[in-house]
């Protein structure tokens, strides 16, 4: 029982540090945005000169934390390669230090720590993620207005669920199972 109690605040405690500090990248830290994410918390990130290297997720961010592609974070660059348990390297070669969300991106804008890589691809990423789903909403057909009313409200980051998840409206008709069943 006890330890349920201490799991939680400890969670809690992750989650306000997460959510209410405004870091700033320091010497030997760098600004980078999620490319791909391999599981097993490691991810492809891309740095602003465009180099593409894996970076692992702590275990504290386990299951109370999604990224999907395009998300900002800090990650620690490190000479090598970090080396597993067992004595292997896995490629992994930086690791995440923090998530960065909307108003941490705004506070470092304002610093001036900002890479001026990414204000330049920022704006052409939102123009094309915009366009992607618009033309999946057209493909899967109809959308309830309430979902995607949610949708604009949940642009900002969540921690309520996954977002990489899609939310499909399913139409059925309850008059036919009534007539099968008699």
């Amino acid at each position: 029982m006890s330890f349920q109690k201490r799991k939680s605040a400890y969670r809690k405690g992750v989650t306000s540090s997460l959510m209410d500090e405004y870091p700033v990248p320091k010497e030997g830290e760098s600004i980078a945005r999620i490319s791909i994410g391999r599981g097993g918390n490691v991810f492809e990130v891309e740095l602003p000169n465009g180099e593409k290297q894996l970076a692992l997720l702590p275990t504290k961010f386990n299951k109370l934390i999604w990224m999907k592609r395009g998300d900002y974070v800090i990650v620690t660059e490190s000479e090598g390669q970090f080396t597993t348990a067992s004595g292997k390297q896995n490629g992994v070669s930086s690791l995440i230090e923090h998530i960065l969300m909307k108003d941490q991106i705004h506070h470092i804008k304002k610093e001036g720590l900002w890479p001026k890589e990414w204000e330049e691809s920022e704006s052409v990423a939102v123009e094309k993620v915009v366009e992607d789903d618009e033309e999946e909403e057209d493909e899967e057909g109809k959308v309830k207005e309430e979902e995607s009313d949610e949708e604009d409200s949940d642009s900002d980051f969540s921690l309520e669920g996954n977002p990489n998840r899609r939310r499909f409206y399913v139409e059925s008709d309850d008059d036919d199972d009534d007539d099968e069943s008699d």
